[in-house]
């Protein structure tokens, strides 16, 4: 059975992001939050190293957790890779290519 999602969020990596001038170039990372109230987030450390995270949370997550309202939200129907999701939203030079990190 597939996961529905509650709420979605586009969230930009700050650390990643740092250098980058161009807001057009900048990473952005997908935080969701599932029926179940739980959340998951596209990032690297989320995907890989989720067992490590303190309360298996993100910063990203935390992020949102903490202030809603400061990221834009997005169709929670949205689901897919992360470049089908950029795609979606009309953000695709966001994201790298070769992504094939899911949130479904």
């Amino acid at each position: 059975m597939a996961i529905k999602y509650k709420r979605k969020w586009i969230v930009p990596s700050t650390s990643r992001n740092f250098y980058v001038r161009d807001e057009d170039k900048k990473i952005i990372y997908i935080v969701a939050e599932t029926e179940d109230g739980k959340f998951q987030c596209s990032c690297p450390a989320w995907i890989f190293q989720r067992k490590k995270l303190r309360n298996g949370e993100c910063y990203h997550i935390q992020l949102v957790k903490h202030s809603p309202h400061e990221f834009e939200e997005v169709d929670p129907e949205i689901t897919g890779s992360l470049l089908q999701i950029a795609k979606a939203l009309g953000k695709k030079d966001n994201v790298k290519k070769e992504s094939s990190i899911y949130l479904e």
